[in-house]
C-alpha cells in the first residue's frame, strides 16, 4: 500500500493498482507465498505473496525500505525486538529523544495475554466452548404446526 504500484494477479486479480506512492517502489504478487521465520540477530516472520520488483528507496536495516520518515517492511514482529525498536524510535523522534531502555514490549504483551487467558478460564466454561467448536450446537426441538384435514 505504501508503494507506487501493486499488481495482484494472484489473490484479487487487480492489475496495476495505484498505491499511496509514499515509497518509490512496486509490488507484484507471486503465485508462491513467502513463508519465512527469522531467528537470527532479529526475530520476526514473513507471510506474503507480494514481492518488491522495483525500488528506488534506501534499505532499512535489512528488514525493509525507507524514504525519510516512511518505512515499509514485509516483516511482522520486527518491532518486538526491543533493541531494534528503541533504535528506530530514537531515529524517528525529535532531536535528543531517547527511547526508554526498560520497556520490554513482548513481555508486556505476553503478560496481558496471560491475564486475559486467566480471566477467560475463571469466568467461562471453556470445556463447553470447545465442545461447541468441535461439534456445533446441540439439536433443539422444533414445533411443526399444520392443518389436518
Amino acid at each position: 500500500m505504501l508503494c507506487r504500484r501493486i499488481d495482484d494477479p494472484v489473490e484479487s486479480g487487480a492489475r496495476g493498482v495505484t498505491g499511496l506512492g509514499l515509497l518509490d517502489a512496486d509490488i507484484v504478487f507471486a503465485p508462491d507465498k513467502t513463508l519465512r521465520h527469522h531467528e537470527a540477530a532479529l526475530h520476526g516472520y514473513e507471510i506474503h505473496h507480494g514481492q518488491l520488483t522495483r525500488c528506488a528507496e534506501d534499505d532499512w536495516l535489512g528488514v525493509g525500505i525507507r524514504r525519510g520518515m516512511v518505512y515499509g517492511s514485509h516483516w511482522h514482529g520486527v518491532l518486538d525486538n526491543n533493541d531494534f525498536r528503541r533504535r528506530w524510535l530514537t531515529e524517528m523522534g525529535p532531536p535528543g529523544f531517547l527511547a526508554a531502555d526498560d520497556i520490554d514490549v513482548p513481555a508486556r504483551r505476553d503478560a496481558q495475554l496471560d491475564l486475559m487467558a486467566n480471566l477467560l478460564t475463571a469466568h467461562l466454561d471453556v470445556d463447553a466452548i470447545v465442545e461447541l467448536l468441535e461439534n456445533g450446537p446441540p439439536q433443539r426441538p422444533t414445533i411443526v404446526t399444520g392443518l389436518r384435514g
